[in-house]
C-alpha cells in the first residue's frame, strides 16, 4: 500500500463535507453562542495493553455520551465525535529509552 508523505490528514468524504458544512453554520451563529467546538491530537509510545485499555475507556465514555439511550433528544444541537487510533511510527532502533 503506497501512500504519499504529507502533512495532511486524510477524511472520508462524508466526513468532510459535515465538517465543512458545521464550520460555516457555526461562523453564521447558527448553534447559537453556547456551541462547544474541540478537538486535538496526541501521541505517546504505548504497550499493547494501555491501548486496548485505552480503547475500552475511550469506548465507555462514547457509551456514556453518544449512545441512544444517552442523547438528549431535546437539544437544539447535535454533536458528532470523529476518531482514529492506530499505530503512527516505531521507536528508532537507536532510542536507548526502548529495551528490546
Amino acid at each position: 500500500m503506497s501512500q504519499s508523505h504529507s502533512s495532511s490528514t486524510v477524511l472520508p468524504v462524508g466526513s468532510v463535507h459535515d465538517y465543512e458544512g458545521a464550520d460555516h453554520d457555526l461562523l453564521a451563529g447558527r448553534f447559537g453562542p453556547e456551541a462547544v467546538v474541540f478537538d486535538g491530537e496526541s501521541a505517546a509510545r504505548l504497550s499493547a495493553a494501555r491501548v486496548l485499555e485505552f480503547r475500552e475507556r475511550l469506548n465507555g465514555l462514547v457509551g456514556e455520551f453518544f449512545s441512544p439511550e444517552a442523547a438528549e433528544w431535546t437539544s437544539p444541537v447535535k454533536y458528532g465525535f470523529r476518531w482514529i487510533l492506530m499505530p503512527v511510527d516505531t521507536a528508532p532502533p537507536e532510542d536507548s529509552r526502548v529495551v528490546r
